[in-house]
């Protein structure tokens, strides 16, 4: 599924208007004491002139171990839109931004962490653009994690780009 709306879908399937989502994050804060987390990834199919890009919004509580909860909003942009890695990588940074902002400035909810699907390590292609996407999450005051650690990103909103 491919939204071109504000929609987000969590892993059940039911869809969240963003004031829907609102009260569900609210509530998994509140009521559980959650934190948030944000990452974007995109998966590039050889046989369609599209990319898939998804943002993840996950919320986990790990020190009292009362699960977590995620949603997703998954879209398709041309390919020729693309067309170097530093373009997607900046673009689903870029991404994640836009969703924290939202999230932290509208719904005055705090961000634990946004991930960005960058390995730091010197042997993978992302890695040159490491240091300045890490500064650039870390510019609008949220705490960056790349991998191996930014599973948002590259776990939950691999799933679902792909």
């Amino acid at each position: 599924m491919i939204n071109t709306q504000n929609t987000w879908v969590d892993n059940k399937g039911t869809q969240y208007s963003e004031s829907d989502l609102a009260k569900t994050l609210m509530s998994k804060i509140l009521n559980d004491g959650q934190k948030i987390f944000v990452g974007t990834d995109s998966h590039k199919s050889k046989k369609s002139k599209y990319i898939a890009i998804t943002t993840s919004i996950c919320s986990w509580n790990n020190e009292f171990s009362k699960g977590g909860w995620y949603c997703f909003n998954r879209k398709a942009l041309p390919k020729k839109q693309f067309d170097t890695l530093y373009s997607r990588l900046f673009h689903e940074a870029q991404l994640s931004i836009e969703t924290a902002c939202f999230l932290r400035d509208t719904l005055n909810l705090e961000i634990e962490e946004v991930h960005i699907d960058v390995n730091p390590n010197e042997s993978h292609a992302s890695n040159k653009y490491a240091t300045m996407l890490k500064s650039y999450v870390e510019s609008y005051g949220f705490t960056c994690i790349m991998k191996p650690g930014s599973w948002a990103a590259s776990s939950v909103a691999d799933k679902h780009a792909r």
